[in-house]
């Protein structure tokens, strides 16, 4: 099972029934992670899984850099899909983008879902 796939099946548990998540990555708060200097700030940084369906994108809180990012616990928030513009750019190991009252970090290997997802540009 993938880490994408394996993040959806993950994040449908946590949602209304009948819900079917599309696309599913982990994305990082805090400090931009490239920041090897503050690494205890970074490995500190709260963790989110972002989750998108057909016409809403979840946003669920989940735990830290080094312990469980990949574990959806609670949702956090939800906004329309189409209120949700996609990044200027994915470019570097560490791309920030915001979705909702949130702005993450995403890391390189999340873009082509991200891309998928969102519809961003190169």
């Amino acid at each position: 099972m993938t880490m994408s796939a394996d993040l959806r099946t993950r994040c449908t548990a946590l949602l209304p029934p009948d819900t079917h998540v599309r696309y599913a990555w982990t994305a990082q708060r805090g400090l931009n992670p490239s920041w090897r200097i503050l690494s205890w700030l970074v490995i500190a940084s709260p963790c989110r899984v972002v989750a998108v369906t057909d016409d809403t994108i979840y946003v669920f809180r989940s735990g830290s850099a080094i312990l469980s990012p990949r574990k959806p616990k609670s949702l956090k928030f939800s906004v329309p899909r189409a209120a949700v513009p996609p990044p200027a750019r994915l470019t570097g190991s560490w791309t920030r983008t915001t979705i909702g009252p949130e702005r993450m970090w995403v890391r390189r290997r999340a873009y082509p879902i991200v891309r998928q997802a969102l519809g961003a540009a190169s």
